[in-house]
């Protein structure tokens, strides 16, 4: 069977997204395993906590309130693990 990466932090928000809205409107949440790490008003500072907390990860950083941005793991794109990305648009 394949890993998932990210399956619990996509997971989580989703299950906690319409809270998260409400609560973190033009917010960069750092999201891992199962945990709200932080809130970070920008995509650099959220990064920059990501990989002084968890190296190279994975963790999710997920901008709220912007339709059709994209949430991507660090650690993923950068290819120590492999590319992803999870687009999450306005109509999901």
């Amino acid at each position: 069977m394949e890993a998932r990466p990210l399956h619990n932090e996509l997971a989580f928000f989703e299950a906690n997204s319409k809270s998260f809205e409400k609560k973190y409107p033009n917010q960069v949440l750092l999201i891992k395993g199962t945990e709200l790490v932080a809130v970070f008003p920008t995509r650099e500072e959220a990064s920059i906590d990501g990989y002084r907390r968890f190296g190279q990860g994975p963790f999710l950083l997920k901008p709220i309130g912007e339709p059709g941005t994209t949430a991507t793991a660090p650690a993923l794109t950068t290819g120590i693990l492999g590319p992803i990305e999870v687009s999450v648009g306005a109509n999901d």
